[in-house]
This record gives structure tokens, C-alpha cells and sequence, in this order.
């Protein structure tokens, strides 16, 4: 029996990935998705190291791809690489002063946001079903991540 799970937990990616491009354009946030889940990294560990290197594994992105959010964010001056301190050959990517002030002021806004999608998302669901399927969908994310 095909179930046909690739295809259904694509469509939940595409319709998870049009609210937040929503989301972004309603609080006049100037970043593709991609753009803003780069600085949501960089936000959220301001107390270690990320290095360009490292974007494909955290984001799931090719290399390519990583670079390119880089160079786009480096230019609309929200980030900057600096050399890292141990060594010079790295370059550490820090949110500029600005952004992290704007993430700052609009932090209960997107968490809000969130929230607001997640809810809409598991309506239906009673609290067992919705721990259940977080369970389901961490099992399925690390059995497809092992094989790689």
C-alpha cells in the first residue's frame, strides 16, 4: 500500500512556507524565508560561532545556496563576516546591530505568528494526537537523516 507521505508532507512544507513568506510580508519584513530563517540562526546562537560553512547543515541548503543568502544578506548590510578569532581562514557571520534590534521588536509578533499557524495547523487534533504527531514527524525526519 502507497501512502504517499513524500507527497502529503510536501504539501504541508509549501502551505507551511507560503504563511510564513505571509507572515513576513504583514510585518513589512524585507527577507525571503530563507533570508530571515539565516538570521533567526544567527539571533538565536549570538553566543557561539556560525560559519558559512556550516549553513548547509544547519538550514538543509547546498552549498550554493548558503553562499548565496550570505552574499545577499552581506549586501543588504544585515550581516557581516568577521575573521574568527582563532582561525583567520574563517569568517564568522554576526548580525548586524540594526537587525538584531528589529528581531528584538518584533520577536512577540513572530512568536505570536507562529503560534497563530501551529494552532491552525492541529485544530483538529486532540493534545495526545499532537504530541503524537510531533513523535511521528522527529521518527521520520531521523530515520531519513540515518540514511544519509
Amino acid at each position: 500500500m502507497i501512502h504517499e507521505y513524500g507527497r502529503k508532507v510536501k504539501a504541508l512544507d509549501l502551505l507551511l512556507s507560503k504563511r510564513l513568506s505571509q507572515t513576513l510580508t504583514d510585518l513589512k519584513v524585507p527577507f525571503t524565508d530563507a533570508q530571515s530563517a539565516l538570521l533567526m540562526v544567527l539571533f538565536h546562537h549570538q553566543d557561539k560561532p556560525v560559519y558559512q560553512r556550516d549553513l548547509p547543515r544547519i538550514l538543509g541548503v547546498s552549498g550554493p545556496t548558503g553562499n548565496g543568502l550570505v552574499k545577499r544578506l552581506v549586501q543588504k548590510k544585515a550581516i557581516r563576516m568577521i575573521p574568527d578569532d582563532q582561525d583567520s581562514r574563517l569568517k564568522r557571520l554576526v548580525l548586524s546591530d540594526n537587525i538584531r534590534v528589529d528581531i528584538v521588536a518584533q520577536q512577540t509578533q513572530f512568536e505570536l505568528a507562529f503560534q497563530r499557524t501551529e494552532s491552525e495547523m492541529t485544530k483538529n487534533f486532540s493534545d495526545a494526537e499532537k504530541l503524537a504527531f510531533d513523535e511521528l514527524l522527529r521518527k521520520a525526519i531521523q530515520n531519513l537523516k540515518s540514511s544519509f
